[in-house]
């Protein structure tokens, strides 16, 4: 498992995350936060329960959209 500085988290955020591993964060040596990947089975949790709140009328028309277009890339990146 990788450990990275909060200062790094905060500036090179990015970077940081691209290789999708989990990644312990430290402040002035002592771990504070767990960063990790999502996994598929999360992910498609998140979706369904954003998709049932959309149901409950609990967002916009407008973002049903986004929320399908956000599966829609997801399963093109994934494959």
């Amino acid at each position: 498992m990788k450990e990275v500085n909060v200062r790094d988290v905060r500036n090179k955020f990015s970077q940081v995350i691209k290789n999708n591993e989990e990644i312990i964060v430290l402040r002035r040596n002592t771990p504070v936060a767990l960063i990790k990947p999502i996994s598929k089975k999360e992910l498609l949790e998140y979706y369904i329960q954003k998709a049932q709140n959309a149901v409950k009328g609990q967002i916009s028309e407008d973002e049903v959209i986004k929320i399908v277009r956000e599966i829609r890339q997801s399963a093109r990146d994934n494959n």
